[in-house]
């Protein structure tokens, strides 16, 4: 089984061998929320910045206590949050 620092660098080499579209990014309209849990790995950390950095319309958002189960750990507050991006979304 890979040890935290192996996950963490194999995340690492994910994200800066992936490549963004800025233009495309830059060009979506839509609303969009970006929610990532607070005890997320440095990776993806910087994945969900660098998303609301070049999503025009982008919230970011963390959820309090969190890990990478946000569904099953942290339900309602991501109902929460969802329900709220949604309405603000829907009185646009």
């Amino acid at each position: 089984m890979a040890t935290e620092m192996e996950r963490m660098v194999g995340s690492w080499y994910a994200l800066v061998d992936e490549t963004m579209d800025d233009q495309a990014l830059a060009s979506f309209k839509q609303p969009a929320v970006i929610i990532r849990a607070e005890d997320s790995s440095i990776a993806s950390q910087a994945m969900c910045d660098a998303l609301g950095e070049h999503l025009p319309q982008a919230h970011r958002k963390v959820v309090a206590g969190s890990g990478h189960m946000i569904p099953l750990t942290h339900p309602k507050q991501l109902a929460s949050l969802l329900k709220d991006h949604i309405e603000a979304a829907s009185s646009r």
